[in-house]
């Protein structure tokens, strides 16, 4: 199941300049890179969370760390994204036992930003169960 998440996390006093679509693609192959392009590792990794400016990657512990550079592949709906990005958090393993990284994408114009984000709702469309789209229509 999807959830577009964003007025939830105002009220949590969070800050975020775009929606997440909360969902689960795996696996995803993620390559760390150097500054040169060069692929330092490769990583398997499942995407949790999906935004107009990054994801939600969950990894193996100690995988990825703040500041390693990625290069990744993704499918949404049915798009392919590939881009590069960077760690910009890592969390300590969480109470089910996953790690998780946040990345944040690097160079993504505004016509790639609107691919993702239609993607991202292509997808939500696809899997929220009929109910709860006839019941957001009527609010």
């Amino acid at each position: 199941m999807a959830v577009l998440w964003g007025c939830e996390s105002a009220l949590r006093g969070e800050r975020r300049r775009y929606f997440r679509l909360v969902l689960s693609v795996a696996p995803v192959w993620v390559h760390r890179i150097d500054a040169r392009g060069h692929v330092l590792a490769l990583i398997e990794g499942h995407v949790s969370e999906v935004s107009g400016g990054g994801l939600r990657l969950r990894v193996d512990a100690g995988r990825l760390l703040d500041g390693h550079q990625l290069a990744l592949c993704f499918r949404l709906a049915d798009e392919t994204f590939e881009l590069t990005g960077h760690v910009v958090w890592a969390d300590e393993e969480s109470a089910d036992g996953a790690h998780y990284v946040g990345v944040a994408f690097d160079e993504v114009d505004a016509s790639l930003r609107r691919r993702i984000v239609g993607a991202m709702n292509e997808h939500r469309r696809r899997h929220e169960p009929t109910s709860a789209r006839l019941a957001a229509r009527l609010r």
